[in-house]
């Protein structure tokens, strides 16, 4: 991505009070240029670089463009730095330790003594251990550069200090990497495990023996991280009241000190998101919109301080709304969902902007999905191109999701064109599916019913009495819990009784 883009990406992440503030400050400094390029591409709804190099020709700058953006895009980061200086702990501790340097630069050691003391105590109360480390080594050069004869004695409480700070760091790593681990996993493949080799990962994790028990942890960080994981694990081996235990242990452990500073907030309304995903699984409809609305309180509460980039907050606003979305889907209230696409559709376009696809991607399909209940297929086509006209690797879109929308995109054809639907389409979305390796029996007995079923013509009593034979293996198939999670993404039953019975997909989810 060019300066341009970043520029563009940069200003239009900026909250209205991040705004204010840097404009001011470039007017302040009278950079009159600065302000009007500043000005350009915050009205601009999309890049474009043609339309700002021709506004800035007719203001006639006096200096070139790259120039500009070069020093604008550095300005901007320099004053967010200030804006953040006393909202975020870690700037905060950065900006202070800077000063320090200069202090001691100046041989001013007592005064860069008594600056330590205060950066340590602010450190260890939010156990950013790697600030302590770095007080430790400049009270070390304070150490070399003054002689007196109590030195002996401060040299071993920092030796003491530093081993004890190396195995909290440590400590913290590992649960780190183990919480890495199962990230890696979720963004590849979903929520779901679909075979014993994944069930047996998730389970070699959870046995891992940093997760038996809280006696190894050194520091609260990393309390967190083992109740995270073990929320995290139980979760995907659907083992959703001990998930929800863990998620409790987590937000206890978080809430008291929850909004003052970034790196308590963006885990909390994680933890909000984990708890409303396990909720929806339990079908807890009334808890789950309670945590929705904890959700957008929490980010109004945020929004005013400043405490966390506007950025997160537009992700976690957006998120809400995904979470709303399969509650209405999940407790039956279709014409509610429907009715809501259209605010969620003005939501992403308004704050979307640097959000990544990862989160934008799944709206389009249960967009899609709430359009082929509906019967409004070619609602339906519009929202599945968004996805399937990409590579995974190009949309970052989960294997679930993109999986889910090349079945439904074949689906959305036999409802419009019948047996005229394209024969390479059915083949080479069915060969794309088995190849994935982690189909479940369910899917892959439906794949092939489909495959069978269009790809060769049949009586119409013929393919009554195939519907119910394969209603009768999927019913079998759904006492598995791992195949009924399949249900999450269509519901096959409720297809296959609207084709045998000739009513609407709808009716029959009613009816479920």
């Amino acid at each position: 991505m060019n300066v341009s883009a970043d520029l563009y990406n940069l200003i239009h992440s900026l909250s209205r009070n991040e705004k204010r503030y840097i404009s001011l400050s470039i007017l302040q400094n009278s950079k009159n240029e600065y302000f009007r390029l500043f000005k350009m591409l915050e009205k601009q709804k999309h890049f474009n670089e043609k339309a700002l190099h021709t506004l800035m020709q007719k203001e006639k700058s006096s200096k070139k463009l790259p120039v500009l953006k070069a020093y604008l895009k550095e300005y901007i980061l320099k004053k967010l730095n200030s804006f953040y200086y006393k909202s975020s702990v870690e700037i905060t501790l950065q900006q202070s330790l800077m000063e320090t340097d200069i202090l001691l630069k100046k041989q001013f050691f007592v005064q860069g003594k008594k600056k330590l003391i205060k950066i340590k105590r602010l450190a260890d109360k939010n156990e950013e251990f790697e600030i302590l480390l770095q007080c430790i080594k400049r009270e070390k050069k304070i150490l070399r550069s003054i002689y007196r004869p109590s030195n002996e004695n401060s040299w071993n409480r920092l030796l003491k200090e530093e081993i004890s700070l190396t195995k909290k760091i440590d400590n913290f790593n590992r649960y780190d990497w183990l919480s890495g681990k199962l990230s890696n996993y979720y963004n590849t493949v979903g929520q779901d495990i679909r075979t014993k080799y994944q069930k047996e990962k998730i389970r070699r994790i959870l046995r891992h023996p940093l997760l038996k028990n809280t006696k190894g942890l050194l520091s609260k960080a990393a309390k967190l991280r083992y109740h995270h994981l073990r929320s995290l694990c139980y979760y995907f081996l659907l083992e959703y009241q001990n998930a929800l235990e863990s998620n409790k242990a987590f937000l206890t452990l978080i809430e008291p000190r929850v909004f003052s500073n970034e790196q308590t907030v963006i885990p909390y309304l994680g933890a909000l998101n984990n708890r409303i995903n396990i909720l929806l699984r339990l079908k807890d409809y009334s808890n789950a919109a309670v945590n929705i609305e904890l959700i957008r309180n929490s980010i109004k509460m945020t929004s005013s301080g400043g405490v966390i980039s506007e950025q997160m907050l537009r992700r976690n606003f957006i998120i809400s709304y995904a979470h709303q979305l399969n509650l209405l889907l999940g407790s039956g209230q279709y014409k509610k969902a429907l009715e809501l696409i259209p605010l969620v559709e003005q939501i992403i376009r308004k704050y979307s902007n640097g959000i990544e696809n990862e989160i934008l991607m799944p709206f389009y399909y249960i967009f899609s999905y709430l359009h082929f209940v509906w019967g409004n297929y070619r609602q339906t086509l519009l929202n599945l191109h968004k996805i399937i006209n990409k590579q995974m690797d190009e949309t970052q879109v989960r294997e679930d999701v993109y999986s889910y929308s090349k079945l439904l995109y074949v689906l959305t054809y036999i409802e419009l064109y019948g047996e005229e639907v394209p024969e390479n389409l059915i083949k080479s979305t069915y060969e794309f599916l088995v190849k994935r390796k982690h189909l479940l029996k369910a899917e892959y007995v439906f794949l092939r019913f489909i495959r069978n079923k269009f790809l060769r013509p049949q009586e119409p009593g013929e393919v009554i009495q195939e519907l119910r034979k394969l209603k009768r293996q999927m019913i079998q198939l759904q006492d598995n819990s791992y195949e009924k999670s399949s249900l999450k993404y269509f519901d096959f039953l409720a297809w296959i009784e609207s084709k045998i019975h000739k009513t609407s997909f709808l009716e029959q989810l009613k009816k479920q």
